[in-house]
């Protein structure tokens, strides 16, 4: 069912889209406010939220007209604006990622249908029927396209998931994987387990071997690239081509980037960049005194940072 629009929506609006609710950590819905990218990023005061939402490893948040969707324990999740109580959301299968892409709210699933969607103006998920019959675990626009990962090899999709080709069925494309591109750059990274794959051909072949050791935790954006592994964190101001060493001062354990300001999460908290990851400084205000932050995503104005038994929201600006 569709409920009216009432205002029309540009389709590469990704997040405070006109007509659209911002979501608000423990107050009522705002406007959102410009972010000006020349000045430091202002993270506020993490806010405790876990009331309703299972611990444990989390399947990734979006920010979607005025609430906050997260998956966790393979179930969708859902906190309205002002909120401090999760919701189920009934998906009738198995989550296991939800990404935002313009102004669609996407839910991969292990089971059912695959893929789910819901557009703004939507009641509801819809199930995606035409996707490919085969566990998915991560989905991201390349370009004009939509690349999903499923157990079975990469599929993209070119008309907004009404029809499917493959693009790939050799590794790293045979279990649960990490999809990671910016839009201003060719390569697309996967994260296998412990180990880091790239394309520079949208995903028809893919290589090993970029860095050392094994990967825990990758982000990137514009040409910069943030790389935690088992000999260290690493830092690429070419998108993977050279990578040098990084000083966070903890061992990191997610990053997240927009723009040109970059977040990781730490054994010790939580770390801000404004310059593409070249320095750090602390941002953990609201963490319990050396908290580890486990994971960490960026939600529209939102930051997200699970340590793994709780989770914790504050805003950027």
């Amino acid at each position: 069912m569709m409920r009216p629009l009432l205002t029309l929506l540009a389709l590469t609006c990704t997040v405070g889209c006109v007509g659209e609710a911002e979501y608000q950590p423990g107050s009522a819905p705002r406007e959102p406010e410009p972010t000006d990218p020349s000045q430091p990023v202002q993270v506020g005061t993490f806010e405790g939220l876990s009331e309703g939402l299972p611990a444990g490893h989390l399947g990734g948040t979006a920010q979607f007209d005025g609430a906050l969707y997260a998956v966790a324990s393979e179930g969708l999740y859902r906190l309205p604006s002002g909120s401090k109580q999760w919701q189920a959301v009934a998906l009738g299968a198995k989550a296991t990622s939800v990404t935002r892409i313009d102004t669609a709210l996407w839910v991969t699933a292990s089971d059912g249908a695959r893929l789910y969607k819901q557009a703004l103006g939507d009641d509801d998920f819809s199930p995606v029927t035409t996707a490919p019959a085969a566990a998915a675990f991560a989905l991201l626009k390349k370009g004009s396209q939509l690349l999903l990962a499923t157990q079975t090899g990469l599929m993209a999709s070119s008309d907004r998931g009404a029809t499917w080709v493959s693009k790939t069925v050799a590794a790293p494309f045979d279990g649960p994987v990490v999809l990671v591109a910016s839009p201003a750059a060719t390569r697309v990274f996967a994260l296998a387990g412990s180990v880091l794959w790239h394309s520079d051909d949208t995903g028809a072949t893919w290589s090993s071997g970029l860095v050392g050791g094994e990967v825990t935790a990758i982000s990137a954006e514009a040409e910069f690239a943030l790389v935690q592994t088992s000999n260290g964190a690493l830092r690429s101001d070419n998108y993977g081509n050279t990578f040098r060493p990084l000083d966070l001062g903890a061992k990191a354990q997610s990053f997240a980037a927009s723009g040109s300001r970059a977040f990781a999460g730490t054994m010790t908290g939580m770390r801000v960049s404004d310059d593409s990851g070249l320095t750090w400084r602390d941002a953990s205000n609201g963490l319990p005194a050396g908290t580890p932050v486990m994971q960490l995503f960026l939600a529209g104005g939102s930051l997200v940072a699970s340590t793994g038994q709780a989770v914790y929201v504050a805003t950027v600006k």
